[in-house]
């Protein structure tokens, strides 16, 4: 099925300048695995704060709008098939399997399994409608923030806008990040859902409305960089103070 195509809109703090460059220079990349969570492995009706679905090799985490409840309605896994999925929801009428709904302002939290880096290439997103009525949603309906951790603890703000409905609803788009996000090394991904309204004001906290789909995330395991034999005393001493100064931040 097309979908339209995005590209994501990066916000927030400067780029972080990563060291050791010359020693990436001097190393040999492991084959890179590409992994795509695109929620086919199990259809659940709800989803609940402190679920968390695994898949690939990555799991899921689900909170509620205050990140202190656990056992609340977040969401659900949709079956795209059925008619009776979304009864009091406006959700994208293109879908072409499950995909996970979050609802009520919700987020979503994403890691690898093992703890390990990886890199966020493309994913599907929609908004979702509060209630069935399709009028009176703004062009740009809401959007989708990810922010997303590296191992020092800095992050990247990314921003998916979420387009309006068209004449039979609201759409899954595809969304591609450019580079040089595509080819960053983060650890954890928060994803939560703005709502905007016909002003151009956009927020996430003082409704219930900041919804939103996604599906068919892809995700690629960061390169290990594996440094040559002759190069290891040469590089040594550097290599000891990046992972020094590089310790994972515990969220």
């Amino acid at each position: 099925m097309t979908r339209k195509s995005h590209m994501a809109l990066p916000l927030g703090n400067t780029l972080t300048k990563l060291l050791g460059a010359t020693l990436a220079t001097a190393a040999l990349a492991a084959p890179a695995q590409a992994a795509v969570i695109n929620f086919e492995s199990g259809y659940a009706t709800s989803v609940a704060a402190g679920d968390v679905y695994v898949e690939s090799g990555y799991q899921l985490y689900f909170g509620d709008r205050d990140q202190v409840s656990t056992g609340t309605a977040v969401g659900s896994v949709v079956d795209a098939t059925d008619t009776w999925a979304c009864p009091n929801t406006s959700c994208p009428t293109n879908g072409d399997g499950l995909y996970y709904a979050a609802t009520n302002s919700s987020f979503v939290w994403l890691s690898a399994e093992n703890g390990s880096a990886f890199q966020i290439k493309s994913l599907d997103a929609s908004f979702l409608g509060a209630g069935v009525t399709l009028s009176g949603f703004p062009i740009l309906s809401g959007y989708l923030r990810m922010q997303a951790f590296r191992a020092d603890s800095t992050y990247e703000l990314i921003d998916l806008p979420l387009y309006g409905p068209e004449s039979t609803g609201f759409e899954f788009a595809n969304y591609a990040l450019n580079e040089p996000w595509a080819s960053m090394d983060f650890v954890e991904v928060a994803m939560f859902g703005f709502a905007c309204n016909t002003a151009g004001s956009c927020s996430r906290l003082n409704t219930n409305e900041a919804q939103f789909a996604i599906d068919n995330i892809v995700l690629e395991e960061a390169l290990a960089a594996v440094p040559e034999p002759g190069t290891v005393a040469i590089f040594g001493i550097g290599l000891m103070g990046l992972i020094a100064g590089a310790r994972r931040r515990n969220v």
